[in-house]
């Protein structure tokens, strides 16, 4: 989707500069696209070249050539000659090594340095992190998909403590974008959701018990549904899973018909969507999530390959963690209030700092505070 001076043939502005498409129904998208592409070959995505003979085939050339033009538009091409004298990796700014040497009174180089160091104290960044992406096909993954895949590119957002018509199109931040294929279930979809309010502690403060037993809210409140235009998508794979649709079910009789279906018996081959428009997530009973369905398209070589690794997470933010108040290294695991021991209401602590500082050595509280889990989004970056 993109934005225009005008909007695209059947679509329509929504006021507020967002585009969204006519519906449309998931499951005839194939069929379209074999009406436009009669070769049934064009629609399936072609081998990825990689070695210079094939590279040599497709352009009708020698492998000589082929290796002459891999040295002349080649990255090597591109360094200049200050590199041959201050090599990137020695001395690059926000790297360890810090500012390069000859560069040391440069203020607006030590200004930048600052600011990257600044970056990596707040955020953290793994390895972890980085194979989240990895949506390419892999080196061992030499041949394509066999049939003609349709995938769908889906928009998490953060929850919002109240959604209307009238805040809808205010500034939310996304928290993830997964590529699904069409004729996966919604509970397939469902399980890669993830959310900093499944693992909290849903229960009264802890500061008398800070080692009692807690149960996490997913494995209490295991009901869900997705809103996708006039139908609920209920999760009841769990015997103890509610319908939480039923009250607004039977509040909108009078006024409009809505359904509600099991969302294990759907997949997105059955979805009648409208492309750039928000629907609803919800989880845990009162946990929304904006969701927008970005893109459908056919499936092409830089997407992942192995279709069993579906659905297949595209982005993530990063987002700043809330660290210890005492040692300022480690996430937070606990927030207090009206804490004696702190002079900021509320305070965050992480596991080995919350217990030295308000408990003695025996286990007994010390000082006047509540304590209560806390479990930081951060994490999921």
């Amino acid at each position: 989707m993109t934005e225009d001076s005008t909007p695209p043939p059947g679509s329509r502005w929504d006021g507020h500069g967002f585009v969204v498409s006519p519906m449309m129904h998931v499951g005839s998208f194939l069929g379209q696209c074999e009406e436009a592409v009669e070769n049934e070959d064009e629609r399936l995505p072609t081998k990825m070249l990689k070695s210079d003979q094939e590279l040599a085939e497709a352009m009708g050339t020698t492998v000589e050539i082929v290796h002459e033009l891999g040295n002349v538009c080649g990255p090597e091409s591109l360094k200049c000659p200050a590199e041959d004298v201050t090599p990137l990796d020695e001395g690059c700014l926000g790297t360890e090594k810090g500012i390069p040497a000859g560069a040391e009174q440069l203020k607006t180089v030590q200004l930048r340095h600052r600011k990257y160091a600044r970056y990596e104290r707040k955020y953290r960044k793994s390895e972890e992190h980085m194979d989240c992406f990895a949506t390419y096909a892999d080196d061992e993954e030499e041949d394509c998909v066999e049939r003609t895949t349709a995938i769908l590119d889906v928009t998490f957002f953060r929850p919002s403590e109240a959604i209307s018509s009238r805040n809808v199109y205010r500034s939310f931040y996304i928290d993830r974008e997964l590529l699904v294929l069409a004729d996966q279930k919604l509970t397939e979809l469902r399980d890669k959701i993830v959310c900093a309010a499944d693992l909290f502690i849903p229960h009264d403060e802890y500061s008398e018990c800070p080692d009692a037993t807690k149960e996490r809210a997913q494995d209490i409140y295991k009901s869900s549904y997705f809103l996708i235009e006039d139908d609920f998508y209920n999760d009841f794979r769990d015997s103890d899973s509610k319908d939480l649709s039923k009250c607004v079910v039977d509040w909108m009789k009078p006024r409009k018909t809505m359904t509600s279906k099991s969302m294990e018996d759907v997949t997105f081959n059955d979805l009648n969507i409208r492309l750039g428009y928000p629907y609803l997530y919800c989880h845990l009973g009162n946990c929304q999530h904006i969701m927008v369905f970005t893109d459908l398209r056919l499936l092409t070589n830089t997407d992942c390959q192995d279709l069993s690794r579906y659905p297949v997470l595209t982005h993530k933010p990063y987002w700043r963690r809330n660290i210890c108040l005492c040692c300022g290294i480690y996430t937070a695991r606990w927030v207090t209030l009206e804490d004696s021991f702190s002079t900021t209401d509320p305070s965050f602590f992480c596991e080995k700092c919350f217990r030295m500082l308000h408990y003695d050595k025996n286990g007994k509280k010390l000082g006047l505070f509540q304590a209560y889990p806390y479990v930081d989004p951060g994490i999921f970056s």
